[in-house]
């Protein structure tokens, strides 16, 4: 027999044989599609309770007997050999066998396997789902409704999201721009879809486009929360305003591209699977398997009891791609709170918080709370333009931080389930200020276990010993779990450079340099993606020059990133790093030492500093007493740096040693 199709997200409809399927009685047609969401056998008296629960229990059963025979009836009428809800003791089941075509079902599985299906579950998404349909009085249905409403929107956003980086990536600059047009359609407030859009404006040489954009972010900011944009929007903003030259990739924009999207024929072209961009925006997501069934086990296996999940590893190493890997795979229906702590804001408490509670709450999510007002005032000093306090006004005291400690935990547990987990991300916790530190440990040891998860990365070599106290204490009370991220294997960044010139080299006609560049790009950068992207998009974008590419070639943002590592050494260690850049790789240390005059005190102090700060390494291959840098390029940087003064000193010392 023919389909029932089942269309489900926007305004509801059934329909059998091309023909709409009318059901008159509104309580009978939320049974109907409460049955076929759930794949699981539901208990009498919960869809009593869904469905009847505002009447008295004899009425109720009545009703809903009659509910239940009005749905099988016409259910019989498609097909009256189909048992189509079976039913086994006191649980109910819609036949999983029953042919029937689910757009929700459709939608979920386009967008949990490949990109390739991306475009097919945009196109299912007609509007919210049950748009605009409602049961009245019936408040455990609306709770569903809007939890599932919430479900489909955030994999919506997530799809459209990861559409735009995957056109972003193939320089479709249209497409990704018409992507991220939908997800402002869908979600006005979110200020990184803004920026993303200003980044895309400006890359295609729509510079007037991209300030005007920015214009947009502030009116509906100040419109509709009374905040400014972020700091790092702003910073773009002043960089599109007052930059010399257009980006290097800037291309024209056909007029259309600057509209609204229409109902988009947004068809993608072939391409690798990638996750959302972090650390690497164009590049795919290759290696760190272990790495992600290992977040899998922590965050949805049966041994789940760790509310603090750790990573650590060097800057650029993956960190942050892999959180997002791991939220677009294992965490789509989770309630997710995302926020990074920031050197320059340091000075400033909770700022990463504030971010994660203003990026992942809904205003759902907040008109369920049943809090004291003591912990309500609280966190809306924190939030006040997305929880109205009537105390706010009034209560202008200074935050207590037990007391705000003690209401986040109260939000958290009253927020997650098991069906629905919260996971606070924070990224760069090695900048986090005092403060927020102490509030996560507060967090970890009152969070509710296997439903409640803390995930935050961090830089051993700038953390120092801020995050003891936070380790330890979790470490005692058998909280804490942590990854350690090492370099990606020669075959993982063999095959990064190898996807990425696919997209953005071979096709302008050099491939024959593509073998000489993935080798090259092999040797730069050591294992670390972040390095191994950006050499590439240098060798791309500026050089084109194949296999003439000189060995001093340094792209911007990694000596950026390198020169702020170096900024944090103390002047001994500095000196004593100069010294040994001088020297070569590998380098003994004593000689370094007696470049610089040093005594053995201050020898092992900036010695100790520069193994530390994972700058350098010991190289026993070498002899003993050698070392080696930890990238070939923290050398380069140096060198680069080094004037021709040093240079010549160092010469005649290393003469008289």
């Amino acid at each position: 027999m023919q389909q029932v199709i089942f269309r489900l997200l926007g305004p509801p409809e059934i329909r059998y044989k091309e023909q709409l399927v009318k059901i008159p009685r509104r309580r009978s047609r939320a049974l109907l599609y409460y049955m076929v969401c759930t794949h699981t056998p539901q208990p009498r008296e919960r869809l009593l309770a869904l469905f009847c629960g505002e009447i008295d229990e004899e009425s109720a059963r009545h009703t809903f007997k009659t509910l239940l025979a009005e749905v099988r009836a016409l259910l019989r009428g498609f097909d009256s050999t189909i048992e189509w809800i079976t039913g086994e003791g006191d649980q109910l089941t819609f036949n999983p066998l029953a042919p029937v075509w689910l757009d929700t079902e459709i939608f979920e599985k386009a967008t949990a396997t490949t990109s390739r299906n991306l475009n097919q579950a945009i196109n299912l998404y007609r509007g919210d789902f049950l748009d605009g349909f409602f049961l009245k009085d019936s408040l455990g249905f609306e709770a569903w409704v809007r939890s599932t409403r919430d479900h489909f929107h955030h994999i919506y956003l997530s799809a459209l999201r990861h559409l735009a980086e995957l056109y972003e990536s193939e320089d479709q600059l249209e497409q990704a721009i018409t992507c991220t047009q939908m997800v402002l359609t869908a979600d006005p407030l979110s200020e990184e879809a803004h920026a993303r859009l200003m980044g895309l404006y400006w890359t295609a040489g729509e510079r007037v486009e991209a300030l005007r954009q920015y214009e947009r972010l502030c009116i509906v900011l100040a419109k509709e929360l009374a905040v400014k944009p972020s700091a790092s929007t702003r910073a773009l903003y002043e960089q599109i305003a007052h930059s010399s030259k257009w980006p290097p990739a800037a291309k024209s924009l056909s007029p259309v591209s600057r509209l609204q999207p229409k109902e988009a024929q947004i068809g993608p072209s072939p391409a690798p699977a990638i996750g959302e961009p972090s650390e690497l925006p164009v590049s795919p997501f290759v290696g760190r398997t272990k790495e992600l069934a290992w977040l899998q086990r922590q965050l949805t296996g049966p041994a789940n009891y760790h509310p603090l999940l750790l990573i650590q590893g060097q800057a650029g190493i993956g960190k942050s791609r892999l959180i997002q890997e791991t939220l677009r795979r294992f965490c789509s229906s989770w309630i997710i709170l995302q926020g990074t702590c920031q050197e320059i804001e340091r000075e400033y408490p909770y700022h990463a918080i504030v971010e994660a509670l203003r990026q992942g709450l809904t205003e759902e999510d907040l008109t369920q709370l049943n809090l004291p007002r003591p912990w309500l005032t609280q966190i809306a000093q924190l939030i006040p333009d997305l929880l109205q306090s009537d105390t706010t006004a009034l209560e202008l005291s200074p935050i207590e931080p037990i007391i705000l400690a003690d209401a986040l935990v109260a939000l958290f547990n009253q927020l997650a389930h098991p069906q629905r987990p919260l996971l606070l991300v924070l990224d760069d916790l090695h900048w986090a200020d005092t403060t927020t530190l102490a509030l996560l440990g507060h967090l970890v040891r009152h969070a509710r276990q296997g439903s409640v998860f803390l995930l935050g990365t961090f830089c051993n070599a700038i953390a120092g010993e801020r995050l003891a106290p936070l380790r330890q204490s979790a470490y005692r009370q058998h909280a804490l779990v942590e990854l350690a991220l090492s370099p990606l294997q020669p075959e993982d960044i063999s095959e990064l450079a190898t996807l990425f010139l696919f997209r953005h080299y071979t096709s302008t006609g050099r491939a024959k340099d593509s073998e000489f560049l993935v080798n090259w790009c092999c040797q730069r950068s050591e294992g670390n993606p972040f390095f191994a992207v950006e050499w590439l998009s240098l060798a791309v974008r500026e050089r084109g020059a194949g296999q003439n590419l000189p060995d001093t070639l340094i792209p911007e943002p990694v000596e950026t990133l390198i020169k702020n590592q170096l900024g944090l050494l103390s002047h001994d260690a500095t000196s004593l790093l100069t010294a040994a850049a001088f020297l070569g790789m590998p380098f003994n240390l004593l000689t370094a030492a007696a470049l610089m005059d040093f005594d053995k005190c201050t020898t092992i102090a900036a010695s100790a500093e520069l193994i530390k700060r994972e700058l350098v390494v010991e190289a026993p291959a070498a002899g003993s007493g050698y070392y080696t840098f930890t990238h070939r390029a923290v050398r380069d940087v140096i060198l680069s740096t080094m004037s021709t003064t040093q240079r010549h000193l160092l010469q005649q010392l290393s003469k008289a040693l």
